[in-house]
């Protein structure tokens, strides 16, 4: 199952698994630079959006700032290339790292609860992640279900009602699956 990325991902965020899900710790630092790279990239997605609404923000500012006077415009420049030097560099991946650290750094909820009323609660703390999580977690973690469902299909569908037109067959499997 460790092998399998979908899966190993969906162990990691899993608030009731992280790091104790796995096997080994190999197939864990896999993982856990897989989710990583799409937690990146989730957040420069986000970036890219927000800054095209900057520009057209920007572009306003430019238009009502030309008619304000040239002394105060200068007096900011000079206080945000001041700060500008100060503040430390921060990168897609480290925002990635960071959150998802914080992520792993959580208690473990237990086993049998459910983990989407806990990403409910926490997507506000943990919003790149909870992203991830919705693509993810949706995942069957077996695969009986639809197994199954194609067994009760072959009871379903014998030789003798050989002739059912796949509508009929497939709302014989609805309510197979849903009474």
């Amino acid at each position: 199952m460790e092998d399998n990325s979908t899966f190993a991902e969906a162990t990691l965020i899993d608030p009731r698994f992280k790091k104790k899900g796995f096997s080994s710790e190999t197939y864990y630092i896999r993982t856990y630079q897989n989710v990583v790279r799409k937690i990146s990239s989730i957040i420069k997605r986000k970036r890219q959006s927000i800054n095209q609404e900057e520009n057209i923000v920007t572009d306003n500012e430019q238009i009502t700032m030309s008619t304000e006077k040239k002394e105060t415009f200068e007096i900011w420049k000079e206080f945000d290339s001041q700060v500008k030097e100060v503040t430390t560099v921060r990168t897609d991946t480290s925002d990635a790292i960071v959150e998802l650290d914080k992520f792993l750094n959580e208690p473990l909820i237990p086993r049998k609860s459910d983990p989407l009323v806990w990403w409910k609660e926490m997507k506000r703390i943990y919003p790149n992640i909870y992203h991830l999580m919705l693509q993810r977690l949706g995942v069957p973690s077996t695969s009986v279900p639809c197994e199954r469902t194609f067994s009760k299909a072959g009871y379903t569908q014998t030789d003798r009602r050989n002739r059912l037109s796949i509508k009929n067959m497939e709302t014989l499997m609805f309510l197979n699956g849903n009474l």
